[in-house]
């Protein structure tokens, strides 16, 4: 499957994740500690997930955080982001945000594989994450971003 990165930031910040750094994408299903291995540089945590006005917060995020920073990783965050519109991003942010456990300046992506998000508001979203202190990153799949977003939003792939 190919997957597709945009990171919007034009501000240098430190991301502790680099080209070719291995590490674990962690959810619910990895339980309340979630899961890594000695070899991983980092780890990317799921706050939750928000289904077009719907909020499903995982319970595990926060002893996930803890849990991996105990042992010394670098801890990103993620949303599950299915929503349209500036309307919409406002409302998945200001719960998600304040949410947010990583430190200042790490990942805090979307993840955009399903629903009908539009250029204009996933690029409004980004750019609020990062005004909050984060690197913002766009996770999704290649056909499902240029199908929705178009080709030129697509900085990097």
């Amino acid at each position: 499957m190919a997957a597709a990165f945009l990171f919007v930031t034009s501000v240098s910040v430190t991301t502790y994740a680099a080209k070719g750094d291995q590490g674990t994408d962690n959810s619910v299903y990895q339980g309340a500690n979630g899961k890594f291995y000695n070899s991983d540089k980092f780890t990317i945590d799921q706050v939750g997930g928000y289904y077009n006005g719907s909020f499903v917060p995982h319970w595990t995020y926060a002893s996930q955080v803890r849990n991996q920073l105990n042992y010394g990783k670098h801890v990103h965050t993620y949303i599950y982001a299915q929503f349209s519109g500036r309307w919409q991003a406002d409302q998945m942010l200001n719960y998600y945000l304040p949410r947010v456990q990583t430190p200042k300046g790490s990942i805090v992506a979307l993840d955009v594989e399903s629903g009908n998000p539009d250029y204009d508001s996933v690029v409004y979203a980004l750019n609020r994450i990062k005004a909050a202190g984060y690197t913002p990153v766009l996770y999704g799949y290649k056909n499902f971003l240029i199908n929705h977003l178009g080709y030129n939003g697509l900085y990097s792939i």
